[in-house]
């Protein structure tokens, strides 16, 4: 649990989050074979955590559609239960729209020996062709668990046109880079059959998803069944894209509009993982401005704090995690006062390892 500690009466650690009724604490010289024993066994007791999962719904064409989110803890709850508020927000989805019903609720409970709840949003069914949108329900104001995902995402799939081309198999968008060390903007990727009559495409853009514009002229290559582009131009908040299909008779049709959500901060890399005393961190930035990136243990306590200038692009920066205990911790961070991770403040969970530290003579 840690290493290398100066012998100076007292020293604080961060227990693993499991829980036993015969935990003692080792005490080992360095370089040394003596060593001594907690006395007497004690109980550690698993952190509380509770979470909100996402839910994925076709809107329907008519009447309403309930949406069931359900709110859970790690283990059931304990004498005094839990208690929090929770609420949706409006994303790409809105109540202005008419895309779902606005709900508030304070005072919720998860009483003891319970470890679910469940918390319905009613979405308004129509028959306009519109792209998937999304809403959010957050929980807040938690009292007597620690928050583990405190947001969970709606998403709305429109359902009132399928791909209206015979010959395209699929039309996606997705971070270009996802999975690497560096996402750089959005991939567009699509596959037709091998035998067709398309005279080429283009993937058009949108930021309202109404009004689309040509992003790039792609044209068709003999035998190929496979294309892709990327877009790195993006704003901060929701983008749209459509693929456009003009076949060699020089009829049109299109694709299924699909929404790409572009936050004004990924989170790169982090590396290595696990971290003896120098954690390295990748953000890419649409803009210039402030990150606040924060260590939180399992008993949800922050350990190292620091903010960060980035510049708009790519950013590189190190934190010096030595002189924290061994255990597992999550990074979070903010941008704008806007909290990161893609589901609020859920984070990415980095191990210290003391084994990973070098050791000097």
């Amino acid at each position: 649990m840690i290493a290398s500690t100066p012998n100076d009466g007292s020293e604080s650690i961060v227990l693993p989050n499991i829980a036993t009724s015969a935990a003692r604490i080792k005490i080992e010289a360095v370089d040394n074979i003596f060593f001594d024993i907690s006395d007497a066994d004690f109980t550690i007791t698993e952190t509380l955590l509770i979470s909100i999962d996402d839910v994925t719904l076709a809107e329907g064409n008519a009447g309403t559609t309930d949406f069931t989110f359900t709110v859970s803890l790690s283990e059931p709850a304990g004498p005094g239960g839990v208690s929090f508020d929770i609420a949706t927000l409006n994303h790409t989805a809105t109540t202005a729209d008419n895309d779902y019903a606005a709900k508030f609720l304070t005072g919720q409970f998860i009483p003891q020996g319970s470890s679910t709840y469940t918390f319905s949003v009613q979405v308004k069914g129509d028959n306009v062709l519109e792209p998937d949108e999304i809403f959010y329900v957050d929980i807040s104001n938690v009292i007597g668990a620690t928050v583990g995902k405190g947001r969970g995402i709606g998403t709305i799939l429109n359902d009132d046109g399928e791909l209206p081309i015979s010959d395209l198999l699929d039309f996606r968008v997705s971070k270009n880079g996802e999975g690497g060390t560096v996402i750089s903007g959005a991939a567009i990727i699509w596959h037709v059959l091998p035998e067709h009559g398309i005279g080429y495409f283009e993937v058009e853009k949108s930021y309202d998803g109404r009004s689309f514009s040509t992003l790039r002229h792609v044209p068709v290559r003999a035998g190929i069944t496979a294309y892709g582009t990327t877009d790195s131009q993006l704003q901060a908040g929701p983008q749209y894209y459509r693929l456009k299909l003009v076949d060699i008779d020089g009829s049109v049709s299109y694709s299924r509009i699909k929404a790409f959500h572009w936050d004004e901060v990924q989170l790169v890399s982090v590396h290595p993982n696990p971290v003896g005393s120098t954690l390295s961190v990748s953000f890419s930035a649409a803009r210039p401005g402030d990150l606040e990136v924060r260590l939180i243990n399992m008993l949800g306590q922050t350990t190292l704090q620091q903010t960060v200038g980035l510049s708009a692009g790519q950013n590189t920066f190190s934190m010096d995690v030595g002189n924290l205990s061994g255990g597992m911790y999550f990074l979070r961070y903010s941008f704008g006062g806007t909290s990161g991770g893609g589901e609020g403040c859920q984070g990415v969970e980095i191990v210290i390892d003391y084994r990973y530290r070098p050791v000097f003579f």
